[in-house]
Formats: C-alpha cells, sequence, structure tokens
C-alpha cells in the first residue's frame, strides 16, 4: 500500500489503545475513509495487532447492514490501523447522554436499535464473538438510534466457543459478563448476551446500571453476584415496558451462562413483537398512591357570580346538578409528577431543578393540559371539569367569594397578589382551606380543568343540568383560583380564565379528581 494514497489526515476520535482519523484515499476518487490507528505505546503488542488484522478478516466474512465494514489493513507513517467507511453520526454512548430524561419520546426508537443490535449479533455469532460490546462500540449512522453499527471486533475470536486464554479478559469490565472475569477460556456467544443486557437496561431505564454490573467489582476482589429477582425489572422506572421485554432483559443478566437465552435469535423474536403499554394504561396506577381527596357528594350547587358580579364570563348564576366525585385536597406535587416520569419515561417540566419552583413538596408547574391529564388518568382519575372545580372551592355554598369566606385574601391564607414571588408548599395555608379541606384553591398555581374555554359557558347552561361541561374543542382550556402573580381578585371562586393547552407556566399546575359512581364523558 502506498503511503501517499491517504492524505489530507484528520484526528476525529481519541479510544483507549487506538486514534481515529478522517483523510481522504487518492486510490477510490478522493473519498472519505475512517483509518484507526493504535497508539505508539501499543504498537508493540502482538495481541492488539493481531486484534486489528482480525477485525479485517472478520469484517470480510460477515456480512450485514448493522455491522461496520472494514475495507483494508493500514501500514504507513502514522503506524499500523485499519481503513473503513468514513460516516457521519455519533456513538450510543453520546446518544444516549444527549437523549437523558426523553426516555418515553425515544422509547420506540430505543426499542428498534436494540432490536437491529441483536439481529446482526445473530450472523456475528455465526463466526466470532464480540467480548467488548458496549455503547461507545455502537456508531448511530447519523445520529439515529434506529440504525446502529456494531463496530470494534478486534478482540472477537473465530470459532464456536472458547477463547485463547491469552486474552486474558479483555473487554469493558462494566458490560463484561462474570465468567470473563473469572474464567475468559470458557468465554462463548452468552457473554455477548450478558453485555446486551447491561446495555438494553441502560437504554430502557433512562442510564441507569443494574446492580449486577461488574463495574461494581474490583480486581483482586469477589466478584459481584446479584440474583435476577433482586434487580428492579425496566417497567419499575417505565411502565410502558411489557413483562416479555422486562423477562429478556433480565435473563440476559443471569449470573450463570446456562441461565441466559439461548441465542441471540432469542433476544431478538421478543424485541421483535414487543408491543408498548399506551400511556396512562401501564402499571404505574397500581404502584402510584392515590392523593388524600375529599369526597363532594351529589346534589344541586350553585355556579357563577351572584348579583353584584360584572364580568361576563360569570354570568348568570346557575343552579346545577353533579354526580358525586372526589377532589385531591392539595394540588399535584414535583415529588409526585418525578414519580411519574420515572415510572413512564415523560420527561421533567422545565423548571424540575429550579431551586424554589422544583422543591419536592411545591406544586408542579411548567406542565401543559394533556400532560396533566396524562399524569391524572395514569394515577387512576381525570382533570375536574371546571364546574367541578368552582363547586369544590366553594364548599357546596352558594355565594362564598372565596374558599374561606368572603374576607379578602391574607398572607395566613393564600399565596397571591405578589406576597411571595415564587410557589410554596402545597400545605403551607391550611387557614384558607375549603369547607372540605381542600387547600390553595386560592393562589399558588393555576389549576388546569378539563374544558375547552368557553366565555358563554354560563349562558348556555340551563338550571338543573346535570355534570354541565363546555361543548366546545378549542386549544384554549380552562384554569382556575389563580397563582402567586396573580391579583387577589383573581383567587375569587367564580373567577375564570384559559390558557392555551400547550403553555408550559411557572405558575400553573393542576389537582386531580376522581368519579365515585359515574364516569364523566
Amino acid at each position: 500500500m502506498s503511503e501517499e494514497r491517504y492524505v489530507d489526515w484528520e484526528k476525529i476520535g481519541d479510544g483507549g489503545t487506538a486514534d481515529v482519523f478522517r483523510a481522504i484515499d487518492k486510490g477510490l476518487n478522493n473519498r472519505p475513509v475512517a483509518v484507526k490507528i493504535l497508539k505508539e505505546k501499543y504498537s508493540g503488542s502482538r495481541r492488539l495487532l493481531q486484534g486489528l488484522r482480525d477485525e479485517v478478516l472478520i469484517s470480510r466474512d460477515l456480512r450485514h447492514p448493522n455491522i461496520c465494514p472494514i475495507h483494508d489493513i493500514y501500514e504507513g507513517p502514522l503506524g499500523f490501523g485499519i481503513v473503513m467507511d468514513f460516516i457521519e453520526g455519533k456513538d450510543l454512548r453520546a446518544w444516549m447522554d444527549e437523549n437523558h430524561n426523553w426516555l418515553l419520546e425515544t422509547l420506540d426508537g430505543r426499542i428498534a436499535g436494540l432490536r437491529k443490535i441483536a439481529e446482526a449479533l445473530i450472523v456475528a455469532h455465526t463466526l466470532i464473538i464480540h467480548r467488548d460490546l458496549k455503547p461507545s462500540n455502537i456508531f448511530l449512522l447519523e445520529g439515529d438510534i434506529s440504525r446502529p453499527l456494531i463496530m470494534d471486533f478486534g478482540i472477537s475470536i473465530q470459532g464456536a466457543t472458547g477463547l485463547d486464554d491469552k486474552l486474558g479478559s479483555a473487554g469493558t469490565l462494566k458490560y463484561a459478563s462474570p465468567e470473563q472475569f473469572l474464567s475468559p477460556e470458557t468465554v462463548d456467544r452468552r457473554a455477548d448476551l450478558f453485555a446486551f443486557g447491561i446495555m438494553a437496561y441502560e437504554l430502557l431505564t433512562d442510564g441507569r446500571v443494574p446492580p449486577c454490573s461488574l463495574q461494581f467489582t474490583h480486581r483482586g476482589s469477589d466478584v459481584v453476584r446479584v440474583p435476577v429477582a433482586d434487580i428492579d425489572p425496566p417497567s419499575h422506572f417505565c411502565d410502558l415496558i411489557p413483562a416479555d421485554l422486562d423477562r429478556i432483559v433480565l435473563d440476559m443478566l443471569n449470573f450463570e451462562p446456562e441461565q441466559r437465552p439461548p441465542s441471540a435469535q432469542s433476544v431478538y423474536d421478543v424485541l421483535a413483537s414487543t408491543e408498548l403499554a399506551e400511556p396512562g394504561k401501564g402499571k404505574g396506577a397500581d404502584l402510584a398512591e392515590k392523593p388524600e381527596t375529599a369526597l363532594i357528594e351529589e346534589g344541586d350547587y350553585f355556579v357563577g357570580s351572584g348579583p353584584n358580579g360584572t364580568i361576563p364570563a360569570e354570568k348568570p348564576m346557575r343552579r346545577v346538578t353533579l354526580s358525586a366525585f372526589e377532589l385531591a385536597i392539595r394540588t399535584t406535587t414535583n415529588a409526585e409528577y418525578r414519580l411519574f416520569c420515572e415510572r413512564t419515561g415523560q420527561p421533567l417540566p422545565p423548571w424540575t431543578e429550579h431551586p424554589q419552583l422544583g422543591r419536592a413538596d411545591h406544586p408542579v408547574v411548567g406542565i401543559t393540559w394533556e400532560e396533566a391529564k396524562t399524569y391524572a388518568d395514569w394515577i387512576g382519575g381525570r382533570l375536574p371539569s371546571e364546574i367541578e372545580w368552582e363547586v369544590a372551592a366553594k364548599g357546596g355554598e352558594k355565594l362564598r367569594t372565596y374558599p374561606w369566606g368572603n374576607d379578602a385574601p391574607d398572607t395566613t391564607r393564600a399565596n397571591i397578589d405578589g406576597v411571595c414571588n415564587t410557589t410554596t408548599p402545597v400545605s403551607s395555608h391550611k387557614l384558607g382551606a375549603t369547607p372540605h379541606g381542600c387547600l390553595e384553591m386560592c393562589g399558588n398555581v393555576w389549576e388546569w380543568c378539563l374544558d375547552s374555554w368557553d366565555e358563554n359557558l354560563y349562558r348556555q347552561i340551563a338550571n338543573a343540568d346535570r355534570n354541565p361541561r363546555s361543548k366546545t374543542d378549542r386549544p384554549e382550556k380552562s384554569v382556575r383560583g389563580g397563582s402567586f402573580e396573580s391579583f387577589a381578585s383573581m383567587g375569587r371562586c367564580a373567577f375564570r380564565h384559559h390558557c392555551d393547552m400547550g403553555e408550559r407556566r411557572p405558575d400553573v399546575g393542576f389537582r386531580v379528581a376522581f368519579d365515585c359512581s359515574q364516569t364523566l364523558n
């Protein structure tokens, strides 16, 4: 090979034993290539030199769209290495870091990527064992999680089973199987499945490492032996994951190779048939704790402003009939919503890490209407209708101005009118409770209601209408209660307001309602 064939070298990667360069191949119409060159301090390692030669031979025998092709050996002024296609993209580790906290939005793609990797392993295992499968050895074409390429077969071996013990326990400890650490001469394809199981667990739990990973083992100490029964399944952190996917991932993490799936084909078959649960239909409702609620009994109630009211949207006062329902005593907190995100993969809202707004016992904010509805569905409830919210705020009374009575708000009853420049804990104003015991129905945060906004709602309700709701279908949704930034008058029980359903605001949250005897359609 002529040393002048490759020109315009540019270093683009720095690995543990080798550097990666971009170069122009003059022998192939000036096409860009990637060249992996052993670092100088390893250039005398017979094992690594042979590993790179093996990688070229293996690549020529393996043909699969999810296995990176290698063209040739490079021996020139920069050292010894291998020549590959130059491909735009990033490795799986970088992708995982960039998509942290976006599990739900990317879950389909993560499973598709795992499926492609399993499919490639089926082909690879006809000839070799990878022995160093890990996210940094998975390259994503154009950064697309569903287009992975397995790379770095340099410490693989050809043949069905067994390893030359001169290779030692090559591989990365975090993803290595126990037998790679204890008895590398016994390693077979199931070692790759263990590594694949660690990767799959990380992908399906947004970066969590299972306790069976050997990253918790130090050389000279005993290998960690964790029973699969003691490992939280991926669905513990994302309840959209079905039981069969849980099972195959945990099976790959068995300490004993004999207890792992027999082949990559078995793993692929499960991944190919995986069907995710619908949001709100998984196990989360069984695992989440229902909040403390107040019972609003079935009966007739009055909504709207009395004779002295001047705002058209609050007029006229109407008598309505409501079925019994329960309403959460408090607005949903950051701690409760964070649990929901952990269980479902829903992204955390934007103010989660804010030093005040993000505190565990403060109301969660920055939630869109759809996200609030999804949470309510998940926990087995729903958002309250606008009429229900007002009835609960009034405590069932006809002419109650504020949740506690007719006196104007003060700092002991409500966080409103600028008395505080942020939210306060959800139980900070017990003197402002409604007769049923509901807290902060004035101030702190606006609360999403189920209805689309209709300024003329009360004019369209007939007296004695049962469970009335807005009949419009608009992107604006009703909110009630006022917030810490609102004027005091906006915290009146009858005050009506609205926000765009996709809006994220630091002063809008929600509380959950639950049906007692009748579903609100």
